[in-house]
């Protein structure tokens, strides 16, 4: 019981062994009001119903003016009491007013006990736990009020715990499927994005917060086809999603895949929750077969990071197409330096061969790309560089062929590196001319010694020793050009 109810409930007590039955029973009745009146108080904070509700109350009681049918009414309004609830304190309510008088009869100890125990039962010893009235006032608030909440997703959390810690735990599902319709019903609607993002951010909480107590009534199917936007923007999110079932993940997986259709966003959705090591071996290989079926600019525009577009960033560039070519370009600058580092050193050379590749093959934007790189003072990770050296002089056969046409940019791009990395990249590219072997159709001994001049030309210009290009240039003298036109 609140400390504030015991106060007047001690005196109930006090009465009673006192043999004032009557006085009890009229103390019983007051403690019931008060503390009606002290949840509306409690809820007022937030709720400007309940404000005005509870000034209207004490302007009442400042004229002398009967307010019990009143707080009644209005609590079984707000759910705070049934309707059963709500014909038992009547009935204390009726029997106090004939109490009340001292010519009437006055109260036998068990209409007294039976009064007190509904009192206690029904209000004193309950927290304030409000029902169907309560809630649906909140949804009035969340949706049609801009001015309710700050448009802050921490401001909007904290509201969520506000209302889940005063709400009968038997509402949650019902209060949560309203509230998903209501959202449902302005998706999409940019005039009302503000009220939306509400919907979400307080659903999220919420589902959280009771997830405990509706776990086993979600029906993911049914509250999706419901409300297909709302819903899913709640049941993929990772604390959430982490609490379902295996069966309704499943089911959340599913949706998240067909709505990427329409809206690659919500592949983010589903990389969110890899990441989180949140997916089965199954949910992973659903992701991972439709995403290599995707055109690469959808999967770039979902924000996707690099290790699930390189996979198809490379099959693009080799595509030959420049039409297919250039968006994969693209994609390579919305991963950037640094996602382009955090792949693995093989995966970044073989993109680093096929943009050379893809530019040798006059595809416009691999071409503006490498004089982007040589124009700025960003360094691009060592092993992507390296694949666009390497690929400059031997193939993937370890043949040696010379693709000339943009190996100074190269150069400029590759002595941007430090000299660690670039002394290792000479001496493992040296290792490859001299385990390899002239392509039998490249009979140009003029590419390479254009290429040694260059190697040796971007050396003199650098701070790096000239002795660090060096063992590649001998290799690269020793070609055998012998016998060829």
């Amino acid at each position: 019981m609140n400390p504030q109810d015991k106060i007047l409930f001690k005196e109930v007590v006090a009465c009673a062994r006192a043999s004032a039955y009557r006085a009890a029973y009229i103390m019983t009745w007051l403690a019931v009001a008060e503390s009606i009146k002290k949840k509306f108080r409690e809820i007022a904070i937030r709720d400007g119903a309940a404000k005005k509700f509870i000034s209207d109350i004490d302007r009442k009681e400042k004229e002398q003016k009967s307010v019990d049918n009143a707080l009644l009414e209005k609590a079984k309004d707000y759910g705070m009491i049934s309707e059963i609830d709500h014909k038992r304190l009547l009935y204390i309510y009726g029997q106090r007013c004939v109490y009340g008088h001292p010519y009437e009869e006055s109260p036998k100890i068990d209409n007294l006990i039976s009064a007190c125990q509904d009192a206690v039962d029904i209000i004193l010893s309950r927290t304030t736990k409000l029902r169907h009235g309560y809630l649906e006032q909140q949804i009035s608030h969340i949706m049609e009020d801009k001015n309710f909440l700050d448009d802050m997703q921490n401001a909007v959390k904290k509201f969520a715990v506000e209302v889940e810690r005063r709400t009968d735990p038997a509402l949650h599902m019902w209060f949560l499927r309203k509230l998903w319709k209501a959202g449902e019903s302005i998706a999409g609607d940019p005039n009302q994005i503000l009220f939306y993002r509400r919907v979400i951010w307080f659903s999220r909480e919420y589902t959280f917060l009771c997830h405990k107590e509706i776990l086993d009534q979600i029906d993911v199917q049914a509250d999706i086809n419901n409300a297909p936007r709302v819903a899913i923007n709640i049941m993929w999110v990772p604390k959430i999603f982490d609490k379902l079932s295996p069966r309704q993940k499943d089911t959340v997986i599913g949706h998240l895949l067909d709505n990427s259709k329409k809206s690659p966003l919500y592949y983010q959705s589903i990389q969110v929750l890899e990441e989180k090591d949140l997916l089965s071996k199954r949910h992973t290989q659903r992701f991972y077969n439709i995403i290599k079926e995707e055109k690469l600019e959808h999967l770039v525009e979902a924000n996707l990071s690099a290790r699930y577009l390189a996979p198809l960033i490379i099959r693009d560039l080799k595509s030959h197409d420049w039409y297919i070519q250039n968006p994969a370009i693209d994609a390579i600058n919305h991963i950037g330096a640094k996602q382009m580092g955090l792949l693995d050193g093989d995966t970044q050379r073989v993109v680093g061969n096929n943009i050379l590749q893809a530019a040798q093959g006059a595809a416009r934007t691999a071409v503006g790309f490498l004089l982007e790189l040589e124009a700025s003072q960003e360094v691009w990770p060592h092993n992507f560089v390296e694949g666009l050296f390497v690929e400059s002089i031997i193939n993937d056969d370890s043949e040696i062929r010379f693709k000339i046409k943009y190996f100074d940019l190269v150069c400029t791009i590759l002595f941007k590196i430090g000299e660690n990395e670039l002394r290792r990249i000479m001496r493992r590219t040296s290792v490859k001319v001299k385990n390899g072997q002239r392509k039998s159709s490249w009979n140009e001994s003029e590419d390479r010694d254009n290429v040694v001049s260059i190697l040796r030309k971007h050396a003199e210009n650098s701070d790096i020793d000239i002795e660090v290009v060096e063992d590649l240039v001998n290799a690269l003298k020793k070609v055998d050009y012998t016998g060829t036109d």
